[in-house]
């Protein structure tokens, strides 16, 4: 008899385990619970390619401001980008097998690239910590894009600028056309915050330069659901975010997506 009741809190004490188990793993992806029931069953084995980004909605009255993308000069877009990770974070990637995947210089410590799917959850439980990376990314993509377009702007003017954070995007898993691989893609999307002399100033200037600088334009929700604007520049699909919340697709003109 003692036997059996011993057995039976040995069968008790394993399944409540299992259940308490269950539950802290649900608990810690939370937030991205299926894609991660994906990676540990089907997906384990796979090749993913994670993109982790922020855009930066500017907007007046019914327009939006884009800029031309410095990789696919042909397309305009939103100014922003893929986070970057640092040094301190090499430990962890490397455990969870992160292959970055670098283009150019400018690419270097981007939160782009590869790991297999069973190391997805681990990836993204770190994402999301915020640890050992950049928190927020808009500040140097401003920086770096207005440059690219050549703007010039005072340093002081884009400092110390404040951030609303209006949604995030969870993109994947997702077949890619013609790859070897699925894709995972997170955006957080920005816009500056009203009322802030410096954002207030920024986006009157921005505004401004539509018309006199050809790596800016103002476009509508209809030109981003076109994916071209009225004088005939190529919105990239991304834009799509700034309206929405998904990326635009159109069978033509199309172009391979950068982030």
């Amino acid at each position: 008899m003692l036997e059996v009741l011993m057995l039976k809190d040995i069968i008790v004490g394993t399944i409540a385990a299992l259940v308490l188990a269950i539950v802290g793993t649900a608990f810690r992806y939370r937030n991205y619970l299926k894609i991660a029931i994906n990676c540990f069953t089907f997906s384990r084995n796979k090749k993913i390619r994670v993109s982790m980004a922020s855009i930066l909605s500017i907007r007046r009255e019914n327009f939006f401001i884009l800029v031309r993308n410095h990789h696919r000069p042909q397309t305009f877009g939103p100014i922003g980008g893929v986070y970057k990770y640092y040094p301190s974070a090499i430990e962890h990637l490397d455990k969870c097998g992160f292959q970055p995947q670098i283009r150019d210089q400018d690419m270097q410590n981007d939160l782009r690239g590869f790991l297999l799917g069973k190391n997805l959850p681990s990836f993204l439980e770190w994402f999301f910590s915020g640890k050992n990376r950049e928190i927020e990314s808009l500040s140097r993509e401003i920086k770096e894009e207005l440059q690219e377009i050549q703007l010039s702007i005072k340093p002081d003017s884009i400092s110390d600028l404040q951030y609303d954070l209006n949604k995030t995007i969870i993109e994947g898993l997702s077949e890619v056309q013609g790859m070897d691989y699925l894709q995972f893609r997170y955006f957080g999307v920005y816009s500056l915050c009203a009322g802030n002399s410096k954002c207030d100033r920024l986006t009157e200037r921005l505004f401004d330069e539509v018309g006199k600088n050809p790596n800016i334009i103002a476009v509508t929700a209809d030109e981003i659901i076109k994916r071209i604007s009225r004088s005939g520049e190529i919105i990239g699909g991304q834009a799509g975010y700034l309206i929405g919340d998904t990326i635009i697709w159109q069978p033509t003109p199309h172009y391979p997506e950068h982030l």
